[in-house]
């Protein structure tokens, strides 16, 4: 079913949504993404009566304010949260993924650490929060909630689609009603046979204020049921997260899935197979996705943009060329009729060799990885140290719609008390050979011998 009829609640949601969804998914992120091909107008197309795209066209105009944020947000929140998502999206594609493709989700490792940061302690915790992009606790906690006032808006969006499919299925007898879900999920999770134990003050915190789960569970329990919150936090995108966590003292785990419909969804007989030109510049077949209809875009002589909205009132934004500031570019957008081609993909990433670590030092964090760390809200009796940061993430992108999935998870492991150097030992009490050698490669041997009496 063809869907352009949308309420005024959808469009406050919209607004809520466009700056987030990038948060959330950062999907448009395949590199040499060149199969889209130019729209066959230019001319703004004219919205039907009543839609949203209608309605919106005149106060989502091409002046509209870059971010697209509601008038009663921190008028630098979602440029913070842009500048966060760049930086971490070049550091990636610095590590080695410049040419290929992937997919990372910034909210899931922010979600994540925001378990970290609210254990943490002086200039640790102070390095960790402007590390991820915030001035301060209250400034990381506001944006905390947005992503939960993202799932409310998301929830609502779909009861009012599912309510509106209910009251007109009879004009689209063939339809399925729309579906779509948004979860995030917090856990913590403390390894008993190890030192340390989570203090009180944190417990409450974290199950107060970002709704996770603690669990506590033996060294030879905690990969199977870290894995299981993952598997089941993800829908089984993600099946696992480690296959080792027995070692770690503590693990702080983010799940973030979606899944969701496109509002003018392609048809599958318009799919057909076609070339698509990497980034070396080599050709390759894909199945190609195909359809015309109006939708938000933008074009400049070096990039083009599209939004393709989606059940629950959130948009995938595809970006073709050089722009890397999408915000502007979709404040800018018109309303237009586009011809939309582009691939099917299933892409998954995992980040395990201390990407996000080398990112968190770049940006300033260097105390919260060594013995160093404070970590004495999240373990008064015990120092631990963040050991590993590992992010696993898969899309999938067909002619209904997307699922997609993202795991973060902490590894908290205890400092070694670094004491005095022990030597190590020579005696020299039993019979022993010695040899006498020169040159640069000490393979001169001018004298050799043996002292066994």
């Amino acid at each position: 079913m063809k869907k352009n009829v949308n309420n005024g609640k959808k469009r406050d949601n919209k607004r809520l949504t466009n700056a987030a969804l990038c948060s959330i998914l950062s999907a448009a992120m395949l590199a040499g993404c060149a199969g889209a091909s130019t729209p066959n107008s230019t001319e703004s197309a004219q919205a039907p009566a009543g839609s949203y795209e209608a309605q919106s066209a005149t106060s989502e105009s091409a002046q509209a304010p870059a971010n697209n944020a509601p008038a009663d947000s921190a008028p630098s929140q979602s440029l913070i949260t842009s500048d966060f998502n760049k930086a971490l999206a070049e550091f990636i594609e610095a590590a080695g993924y410049e040419n290929e493709n992937y997919m990372v989700s910034p909210t899931s490792f922010q979600a994540a650490m925001i378990l970290a940061v609210a254990g943490a302690d002086g200039e640790t915790k102070e390095q960790l929060i402007h590390s991820m992009g915030f001035k301060d606790m209250d400034e990381y906690n506001a944006w905390y909630s947005k992503t939960t006032e993202l799932k409310t808006s998301f929830d609502e969006d779909i009861a009012l689609d599912v309510e509106e499919f209910e009251a007109n299925k009879e004009w689209f007898p063939d339809d399925k009603a729309p579906e779509g879900s948004l979860l995030m999920l917090n856990s913590i999770w403390n390894n008993t046979d190890l030192s340390g134990e989570f203090g009180k003050d944190y417990l409450k915190a974290v199950q107060k204020d970002y709704n996770a789960e603690a669990n506590n569970v033996t060294a030879k329990e905690m990969t199977e049921k870290v894995n299981d919150f993952v598997s089941k936090g993800t829908n089984g995108l993600i099946p696992q997260i480690a296959a080792d966590l027995s070692k770690a003292n503590a693990v702080l785990v983010n799940t973030l899935y979606l899944k969701s419909g496109w509002i003018n969804s392609f048809n599958d007989y318009q799919t057909a197979k076609g070339q698509f030109t990497t980034a070396s510049g080599d050709k390759t077949d894909k199945e190609f996705m195909e359809q015309q209809e109006s939708f938000w875009y933008y074009e400049d002589d070096d990039s083009k943009l599209v939004s393709l909205p989606l059940n629950g009132g959130l948009e995938m934004l595809l970006v073709l060329g050089d722009n890397e500031d999408y915000l502007t570019a979709r404040s800018n957008a018109t309303f237009e009729a586009v011809h939309v081609k582009m691939p099917k993909f299933d892409v998954e990433s995992s980040f395990t060799q201390n990407e996000f670590i080398d990112f968190l030092k770049e940006q300033g964090a260097d105390l919260a990885f060594d013995g160093n760390a404070d970590f004495s809200v999240m373990c008064p009796d015990t120092s631990w140290y963040i050991s590993n940061i590992i992010q696993k993430t898969r899309i999938k992108v067909d002619e209904e719609g997307l699922e997609a999935a993202a795991a973060t998870a902490l590894m908290m492991t205890e400092c070694a008390f670094e004491g005095p150097i022990e030597p190590k030992e020579f005696i020299a009490d039993e019979p022993f050979k010695f040899y006498i050698v020169g040159g640069a490669d000490h393979d001169m041997v001018l004298f050799s011998g043996q002292i066994a009496q």
